[in-house]
Order: structure tokens, then sequence, then C-alpha cells
């Protein structure tokens, strides 16, 4: 099941703050509660605190996704790789900047699935071919994933050449995402306790800029 549970309608006020707009929005959800507060300074800046309440301990990942423009595809990232990687798998990986472009993040897996997390996120910029685009850089636990199928056209798949790429980039920016544990290997195996999405708040902040 890919749905986020959310509910249809939510709130959000805004204020003035000086220079600055400040937008907090909230919705909730079956599975997971989010409250985001937007910061719009003059020079383009987005400040961006993100509060979530998840609801159940079988979440596969807690967090924000958005889509970007496709043209962004050039990605410079500094977290845990250069391969893919999740927080019960990055033994192999190690922390430092690294260089890939979108369609490179996915792994062809025979089954498709989600794929090409990042954990460890400090910063990460998507550019185009003349090196326009957006900075993003955390505070906090944050992974993230870029691709150009969501999560659903992922699930539905049974082959890889069934995938049709979505005409923007999938972002994925999460508190958590789940630990790849064992499932595979056995009915009685599944992720450990401690690499599964916690159900208490969870938090982190980004500011985004231009490139």
């Amino acid at each position: 099941d890919t749905s986020n549970g959310l509910e249809e309608t939510g709130t959000c006020t805004y204020a003035k703050e000086g220079r600055k707009i400040v937008v907090k929005t909230t919705r909730d959800g079956s599975l997971c509660a989010t409250e985001v507060t937007y910061t719009f300074v003059p020079d383009g800046t987005m400040d961006m605190e993100v509060n979530l309440q998840p609801k159940t301990e079988k979440l596969r990942r807690a967090g924000l996704v958005c889509g970007l423009n496709s043209a962004l595809s050039q990605v410079d990232y500094y977290a845990y790789g250069p391969w893919e990687n999740y927080n019960d798998r990055k033994e192999g990986c190690t922390l430092g900047r690294f260089t890939t472009t979108v369609d490179d993040m996915k792994v062809d897996y025979a089954k498709p699935q989600s794929t090409g997390n990042r954990e460890g996120l400090r910063e990460v910029a998507f550019t185009d071919a003349e090196g326009q685009g957006i900075l993003i850089r955390t505070e906090g636990t944050v992974s993230f994933s870029a691709l150009r199928y969501t999560d659903e056209d992922l699930m539905k798949c049974n082959h890889q050449w069934e995938l049709t790429p979505r005409p923007y980039i999938v972002l994925h920016l999460d508190a958590v995402a789940r630990g790849v544990g064992n499932a595979s290997c056995g009915a009685d195996v599944d992720t450990l306790p401690e690499y599964q999405v916690p159900n208490q708040p969870l938090s982190y902040r980004l500011r985004i800029t231009r490139k």
C-alpha cells in the first residue's frame, strides 16, 4: 500500500514578520500527521521546519515528497554514498561529497522497488546542464532519494521495462526511511525494531536556496 493516509484538507495560516513571510500548514492523517512551517525571505531563501507524528509502527518512510523540474538531473550531495544505503545497510558506504545523476540513482532490481536512498544528508544540489538549480541544506536527521518514478509506480510493476518515467523528478526527504531488513529470506524475518520508523514525534529543518 502506497497511500499516505493524509486527510483531504488541512489548515494554512500566514503572517508577516518584518520582511519575512511565515506560512504554517498542518494536515492530519490515519498514518501520520504533518506540520510544516515555511519562512520566505526577500532573497529567495525558503526555510522549512518539518514536524511529523507517526501513528503506526509500520510506516515505510516518514517525510516529505515533492516534484522537481525534470531538467534538474545533476545531483551533488554530501551524505553517505556513493551507492544507495539505508539505516541498516550503510556500513559499506562513507560519509562524503558525491556527484551523480537522477537516472544513475535508480538501482535496477529484478522486481522494481523503492530504491536509491542516501542516509545522513547534509546538503544536496540539483542542477541543469548549465549549472542552475537549487541547493538544499539540512539540520537534523534526513535521508533522500531522487528518481523519475513514484513508489506506487515501482510497486505496481513486475519488470523494469514496464516503467514509464514521470515528467518530473520525485524527491523524497525523510526523517526516517525504514531499513531493508531480511523479510525476503523468510516470513518470520523482518526489519529489526531499531531500524523501523518509530511511533514518536520526528522533525528536521531545511534551507532551500538558488544554486
